[in-house]
């Protein structure tokens, strides 16, 4: 194996710490991709030496030694990072960073920081600007996202990365503390916020949990079981993040809108099986079903005096006390 192949290979073995490396463990995988290479272990150790000269490499003085690449290292990558990838990488840093367990983004940083360096370079003129040109902005009210300790956050991500249990404490609104054994199932993010699905204990009822209510939380050495024929997207289609006390209800919404009230409905529909027919000059009737959530009669109630609920009975009914209620307290 010539010297600057073997230089290339054993940097990539390198981790970044807070991760180390042994002289050894490079020398045995280096024998992997070359059986018949003469490289010895010695060889390896004088390499790490030599490239520490030129590299932001460090061992931590142990027996046998640990390398590792600094913290604050760039990514070394050939070839190197063009300014497609670059975007991709800022944008990922600007959006997606809430997705991504801690440890993954511990080892996309440098990459990040490498993003961040290339688009600051003013020659590169329209990309370097993207960032400040593509936005994403929520349709309902934006609201603060609520505080997550990092310790849960990081315990939730590792549970969910070795599908193990965690333990935790959990505190409802009102209410004090109480310790359960969490079995992780997925997560969901609901702006403003993030939510654990899972069963507790033993129990097979899948529940939803606000991971902001968790005070603290510990792995533990036990497996996840997996309820029979669980699957988080048929979960959250059957309607269980519309915060709904029956999950995969469905209802067939019959409601009068006003013309400019349900335009968007027209590119945006509620279902598939969505139908709009006139009623008279001003006013549609929009008929669709739809899940029976409380996200339904959140985004009715946002339309105010442009929407009328005609079916099913039992919602018309419940919107009929909604106004009595509203027109007492602003009476």
């Amino acid at each position: 194996m010539e010297t600057i192949v073997r230089h290339w290979h054993i940097l990539r073995m390198i981790p970044r710490l807070p991760r180390k490396v042994e002289a050894g463990t490079i020398h045995r995988r280096l024998l992997d991709l070359e059986p018949a290479s003469p490289v010895t272990k010695r060889t390896v150790e004088r390499d790490l030496h030599t490239l520490t000269a030129s590299f932001p490499l460090q061992f931590d003085g142990c027996k046998p030694q640990g390398w590792s690449w600094r913290q604050d290292a760039e990514s070394l990558d050939v070839p190197g990072m063009d300014l497609t990838a670059a975007l991709t990488f800022r944008m990922a840093e600007e959006y997606l960073s809430r997705l991504l367990p801690h440890t993954c983004l511990t080892s996309l940083s440098p990459h990040m920081k490498r993003a961040r360096t290339l688009l600051g370079d003013p020659g590169h003129g329209g990309l370097a600007d993207w960032p400040e040109k593509v936005k994403v902005v929520p349709r309902t009210q934006p609201l603060l996202p609520p505080g997550i300790e990092p310790e849960v956050m990081d315990v939730v991500y590792e549970a969910l990365l070795r599908n193990r249990r965690f333990k935790g404490i959990y505190k409802r609104q009102g209410e004090g503390g109480k310790e359960m054994e969490v079995n992780p199932l997925g997560l969901v993010f609901n702006d403003p916020a993030v939510y654990l699905v899972g069963t507790c204990w033993d129990y097979q009822d899948v529940r939803l949990l606000a991971l902001h209510r968790f005070a603290t939380a510990e792995l533990l050495d036990t497996p996840v079981s997996q309820p029979d024929d669980f699957d988080l997207q048929s979960y959250i289609d059957g309607g269980a993040l519309g915060f709904t006390n029956h999950p995969g209800s469905k209802i067939r919404l019959k409601a009068r809108f006003t013309c400019g009230a349900a335009a968007h409905l027209r590119e945006s529909p509620l279902s598939a099986d969505q139908k709009i027919s006139q009623d008279g000059k001003e006013w549609v009737v929009v008929e669709a079903n739809v899940g029976d959530t409380d996200q339904l009669r959140w985004w009715l109630l946002g339309f105010g005096p442009q929407v009328e609920v005609l079916a099913p009975r039992a919602l018309r009914e419940e919107f009929v006390e909604k106004m009595r209620t509203m027109g007492e307290l602003y009476r």
